[in-house]
């Protein structure tokens, strides 16, 4: 609720995490978009790999703010953190031509919180 003329209301705690969970929410959809349009192969001119990196960036984000400004036990930053793990898990990939699990480093985010 906006309430013109009343700034010092925009600056509690609650309508901070309110936008905090917004903007966070809205990267994750963004990265799920992404990722649904290459799974049901609908726009062929799409570079698959830098897509895919463009959504695990937007993934990233959204986990990066919600880890930083989100209370440690808030589902939404569960929910973006276990989607990541599934999705873009930094400790493993597989090599599909070969059934191979294979193991790369680790670049991201690192979060005490989770």
């Amino acid at each position: 609720m906006l309430i013109e003329g009343k700034n010092e209301l925009q600056l509690t705690r609650d309508s901070f995490i309110e936008k905090t969970s917004a903007l966070s929410v809205a990267y994750f959809c963004y990265s799920t978009e992404i990722r649904f349009i290459l799974q049901m192969k609908e726009d062929s001119s799409y570079n698959i790999d830098q897509k895919l990196r463009e959504s695990e960036y937007w993934h990233t984000k959204a986990l990066e703010i919600a880890c930083t400004f989100l209370p440690g036990e808030c589902p939404l930053l569960t929910h973006i953190n276990f989607s990541y793990q599934k999705h873009f898990a930094p400790g493993k990939s597989v090599d599909e031509e070969n059934g191979l699990m294979l193991l790369k480093p680790l670049f991201g985010i690192e979060n005490k919180f989770v």
